[in-house]
């Protein structure tokens, strides 16, 4: 890993030089958009390029460190675990213990984004056959955002109940989260369950594809259309800024429907076939 820029060696990065700046008038930030999602191992090769690059980090701390996210109106809400004492009960927004579980990438498989819309739901289907009541739905998201997990809100399950509602669903693990702590509940041996107090704060709906987090500023397109590696590129780009901005908004392009800086505007590319969506399990895959 690069510790000047914080990316894997042998992907590709595309820069601008100091002075160009956004349609807004800001600089693009100098140091690459995290994006090991977007360089696949051996990119240029025809058939290796094709390999699932594994996860930053393991499935088990993906669950202890994720936030979830959910908008309201202008702004993000975003949960965070957190060492502190947890807020007043109050900050509940939905005021009292609730379960959250998801759907999506049943069984650590690589799956598509219609696979897991699909998936949740069917999730939704049978948490009201369980009894339970799904109050709305948030967004699992590591900090580097490399990948996303649409989860549900569950009031009027007991724990042991979401445990075999996950399990059934391929999940390793759900959360419980009531006034005062946020604990992950593992479904098998794979995740170890935990618990931490949490905070919740109020975030502007910036660019998701940015990890500087520069208000107005807007993201640029990775790859281009000039080799079998920058396309790919292009097309793994195209397809998680897609993810994103339908899942976490984006204030700045009005959520991914304006184009963006770049080869196509960030609409250029095509993919033969569907895109296997980058998760917590590991990276895009097609």
């Amino acid at each position: 890993m690069s510790a000047e820029n914080d990316v894997p060696a042998g992907t590709p990065q595309h820069r601008r030089s100091p002075d160009a700046v956004t349609p807004s008038g800001l600089e693009v930030a100098q140091r690459p958009i995290r994006a090991g999602y977007l360089g696949p191992v051996n990119g240029g090769d025809p058939v290796l390029r094709c390999m699932r690059q594994l996860p930053e980090t393991s499935v088990d701390e993906s669950y202890r460190t994720q936030r979830l996210v959910w908008r309201e109106g202008s702004v993000r809400r975003v949960l965070r675990p957190t060492s502190e004492p947890a807020r007043a009960s109050a900050a509940h927004p939905w005021g009292g213990p609730v379960l959250v579980v998801s759907g999506w990438n049943a069984g650590g498989a690589p799956r598509t984004l219609r696979d897991n819309v699909d998936a949740q739901a069917r999730l939704a289907g049978l948490v009201e056959v369980a009894g339970g009541l799904v109050l709305g739905s948030v967004v699992a998201v590591p900090a580097d955002r490399g990948w996303v997990e649409e989860a549900l809100v569950v009031a009027g399950l007991e724990a042991d109940r979401g445990r075999d509602l996950a399990r059934s669903c391929g999940q390793e693990a759900l959360l419980r989260w009531d006034l005062e702590r946020l604990t992950v509940l593992p479904t098998g041996d794979r995740v170890g369950e935990s618990s931490s107090a949490w905070a919740l704060t109020d975030e502007p709906v910036l660019c998701p594809m940015r990890t500087d987090d520069i208000a107005g500023a807007r993201c640029r397109v990775h790859g281009g259309p000039w080799t079998s590696g920058a396309i790919h590129a292009a097309a793994v780009w195209q397809e998680h800024r897609a993810v994103l901005t339908r899942y976490l908004g984006c204030g700045v392009c009005a959520d991914g429907t304006d184009p963006v800086d770049g080869p196509g505007g960030g609409r250029g590319a095509i993919s033969m076939h569907a895109l296997k969506i980058g998760s917590r399990h590991g990276g895009y895959a097609w």
